[in-house]
């Protein structure tokens, strides 16, 4: 990937952002694992290519402000928190086995509550919650169930979201949150349901390092964050992506053959899949 700073920020600002780079010790890291394939293996396939500006990274860079402060705090109490610290899964894959590694944002093991911050926009809440993120979070809290023993995993996973764009003048609005820094439960899936997940996730992602670009499966509406948000301003897979070209000529964007790949249980017999039963809460943090 090539970086560009077209807008002139300061250079140590510009060199602190691009060095933001995230560790990855498995064959996926989980982030990856959740996105489209066809995002993920456009993006690699295509690395050399893209450009980005360092100030469309600069909330980003934020989050990464964000969670450096919590390291701190969890380095002063090391007993009771678990902060960024990578861990691995193995995932069955044929006759073979997959490692995905993450690290969570924080995770308190006196009151065993996994916390995740995501620096947002105030329409994340009122669209309600995404099913990557729910994803993202059951997968961090069986790797940290794995690594510390069941009677030690997580017991409630949440989401944190700093709304930077939040107006207070717009909080008596049905559906707006009530503070910049609203919260998001979500639902504890059971370890088949993760694993199963999973599973189904490094069999479409390994499926498709054989296709050719054109032949990738495509990405659901919810994948391309309905009206295709996600295309139009942030992914960096567009440009090499023919999904989006047919989108923006006026031709049918749904897709049939790729999904989110939600399907946690399986029916063999008849192919069909289901999604377990998931709890969602939007809390206004008080």
């Amino acid at each position: 990937m090539k970086f560009t700073n077209t807008h002139g920020l300061p250079d140590v600002l510009a060199q602190a952002i691009i060095s933001n780079e995230h560790i990855k010790t498995g064959q996926y890291s989980v982030t990856e694992l959740i996105a489209p394939p066809r995002v993920t293996q456009l993006k690699q396939r295509h690395d050399h290519l893209i450009t980005r500006d360092v100030s469309s990274m600069l909330w980003m860079f934020l989050g990464t402000a964000v969670h450096s402060a919590l390291s701190k705090v969890a380095e002063s109490e090391p007993l009771r928190y678990l902060c960024e610290r990578q861990m691995t899964i193995e995932v069955p894959f044929g006759l073979a086995r997959v490692v995905v590694s993450g690290s969570c944002d924080l995770y308190d093991k006196m009151e065993r509550i996994l916390h995740d911050w995501k620096c947002t926009v105030s329409n994340t809440f009122v669209r309600g919650p995404k099913f990557e993120w729910e994803a993202q979070l059951n997968i961090y809290a069986l790797m940290i169930e794995k690594f510390l023993g069941g009677e030690r995993g997580p017991k409630k996973i949440l989401n944190h979201l700093i709304c930077r764009d939040w107006q207070g003048w717009q909080a008596k609005k049905e559906g707006y949150p009530k503070t910049a820094f609203p919260s998001i439960e979500y639902g504890m899936w059971t370890e088949d349901q993760t694993m199963a997940y999973l599973m189904s996730r490094v069999a479409l992602h390994e499926m498709a390092k054989s296709l050719s670009d054109d032949l990738l499966p495509e990405c659901s509406e919810e994948d391309r964050w309905n009206r295709n948000i996600r295309c139009a301003q942030y992914c960096e897979a567009a440009p090499f992506c023919n999904q989006w070209r047919s989108i923006q000529e006026g031709k049918d964007g749904d897709t049939k053959n790729g999904g989110n790949g939600k399907a946690l249980e399986t029916d063999e017999g008849s192919g069909k899949a289901t999604s377990p039963k998931r709890k969602r809460v939007r809390k206004q943090a008080s």
